[in-house]
């Protein structure tokens, strides 16, 4: 249990978000005297943009997988068949 401290924390109830309905965002103590206003306009960028970041990584990391294995198999079969050839 800790005792003694105390941290701020910015909770946003609807984050404009279709998965995350509540956000919790820790305040660093250097920022403890920014504006309120400008506090949730940030958090709520930050909880928007992870959301639209990480749909769009999946999106390139699917559409690169099957390219990069097809590429790996082609590889595969060409170094398998000059072996053929040459050892066989």
């Amino acid at each position: 249990m800790l005792k003694g401290c105390q941290k701020k924390i910015i909770f946003l109830k609807d984050t404009g978000c279709d998965i995350f309905e509540e956000a919790y965002f820790v305040i660093k103590p250097e920022y403890d005297s920014m504006n309120k206003d400008d506090i949730v306009c940030e958090a709520t960028k930050i909880a928007n943009g992870i959301y639209q970041e990480k749909s769009k990584g999946k999106q390139k990391k699917q559409t690169l997988y099957p390219l990069v294995l097809s590429v790996g198999m082609l590889i595969g079969v060409a170094v398998s068949v000059m072996c053929f050839f040459l050892f066989g």
